[in-house]
């Protein structure tokens, strides 16, 4: 049903209560909508951020009549925001709903969805809010395909269900990765959060994402609350998701179904764990999905192909310099081991192993750096496989090496500032001390394997 048009006496009440409600009479306060960039609080921790409202901001109801063109839409968009003075994502979903129930969107809808689109600040939509309307209506690489068919951009002329699949992808996450033929989808339980985000929840699966898993799991270990923000819980089984590109925030969608073996067994993050056990925690295994949904755009860099929604493509290896600015908006980069020492500086690092390397470390892995001790000169090391594996010989989870050993073993370092230059925990009072290559001795310590050091 098409939202009925309204004679002139109707729209002179209603613009009468636009009025009213601009005027902060009546003024309805809103909470409704989960904002990635909302302060958690203690319901937050296990359910992701309270929803919180934006800034009211005052239009008067011409404003409505001279930019928005089409009648139904204008008066809708008035409605929703004379009641709490900002358009929110029901308020955006329920607008695209309104324009996609005719058989196509016409010139003078698709000028007043772009308005919108195009005046989203003006508007007071929240920016996860803004950012997804503006991929529904003003374009996006990732909008080419909808579940493997091909969709494209909106434009005048289409059709009221590619509107609609446009939602589906940017608002509800409806948009899934491809994955390997043995594998299929199932709605998962669990908590988003189970307390604070913590190294422990990292369990690294089938794919070979280490530089994406490790810098959550840095960003985790330094800043939780950060790793919080970055979710928003819609109350409907989606999460809004925020990454960075180039500093400025970015955000997707993504729904509980994650991908699981012919057992219901998690086969990515979480790997092993049942996706059905009320007590999973699920923010890695999420944030892995939205990793692979934001490849579809076109911009993210790993050794996968991008413009592909595909957990495969983002599994093919990567640089957590590319994921650390991701996760945090600051520009990140790869130098010597002797950056350790910058630790002290409140930086986020993460050790990359060697080609070769002995038994219990994994070659060419990313390794979050916990601290060091200066007494005992022991790197203090996590591994993103996590706490559990089949393999006896792999040190899992959180472990430590000498100095001497790390510096053979481990060739670079990829790091990135911190505000508020928190120190890190563990960490050397004097780190000048581990800055330089160990003398003397270049081999390993332990028995286990001899490789010189660079």
């Amino acid at each position: 049903m098409t939202w009925p048009t309204i004679n002139s006496t109707v729209k002179t009440l209603l613009n009468f209560a636009v009025m009213v409600a601009l005027t902060g009479i009546g003024r309805v306060a809103f909470a409704a909508d989960a904002s990635p960039s909302g302060v958690p609080t203690r319901r937050s921790a296990t359910r992701g951020q309270t929803p919180s409202a934006p800034p009211a901001t005052s239009l008067s109801p011409e404003w409505f009549e001279r930019h928005l063109s089409d009648p139904d839409l204008r008066d809708l968009a008035a409605a929703r925001f004379a009641d709490h003075h900002h358009l929110t994502r029901s308020d955006m979903i329920a607008i695209f709903h309104s324009a996609a129930e005719g058989d196509r969107i016409d010139d003078d809808q698709f000028q007043t969805l772009r308005a919108l689109a195009e005046n989203a600040k003006l508007l007071g939509m929240p920016p996860f809010v803004a950012d997804l309307a503006r991929k529904v209506v003003l374009a996006d690489p990732a909008n080419a395909r909808f579940q493997g068919q091909p969709l494209g951009d909106l434009e005048p002329g289409s059709s009221g269900k590619h509107l609609e699949a446009l939602v589906q992808k940017w608002f509800f996450g409806a948009d899934r990765p491809q994955i390997d033929s043995k594998f299929h989808y199932q709605r998962t339980a669990g908590v988003l959060f189970d307390g604070a985000p913590k190294l422990s929840d990292l369990h690294q699966g089938d794919l070979g994402d280490c530089f994406f898993l490790a810098a959550l799991g840095e960003v985790a270990l330094r800043n939780p609350e950060q790793i919080q923000r970055m979710f928003g819980d819609n109350r409907d089984g989606t999460f809004t998701v925020r990454f960075y590109r180039e500093g400025k925030p970015v955000f997707l969608t993504v729904d509980r179904f994650l991908p699981v073996d012919e057992k219901g067994r998690f086969v990515y993050e979480n790997r092993g764990d049942l996706a059905a056990n009320a007590k999973n925690v699920l923010w890695l295994a999420l944030a892995e999905k939205a990793l692979a949904q934001l490849n579809e755009s076109g911009w993210l860099t790993t050794k996968g192909t991008a413009g592909v929604n595909s957990f495969a493509e983002i599994g093919r290896g990567g640089k957590s310099t590319t994921t650390l600015p991701l996760l945090t908006g600051v520009a990140a980069s790869r130098d010597g081991l002797n950056t350790i020492a910058s630790l002290a500086k409140g930086e986020l690092e993460l050790a990359n192993s060697k080609n070769e390397v002995p038994d219990s470390l994994v070659p060419h892995h990313s390794y979050v750096i916990v601290g060091y001790d200066p007494a005992s000169e022991q790197v203090t090391l996590y591994n993103p496989w996590g706490l559990r594996g089949n393999n006896k010989n792999i040190k899992y989870g959180t472990f430590s090496v000498s100095w001497q050993d790390f510096w053979a073993d481990f060739g670079s370092i990829d790091h990135v500032p911190v505000k508020g230059g928190a120190v890190a925990a563990g960490l050397a009072k004097n780190p000048a001390r581990m800055a330089t290559s160990p003398k003397n001795v270049p081999n390993r310590t332990t028995g286990e394997q001899t490789v010189r050091g660079n």
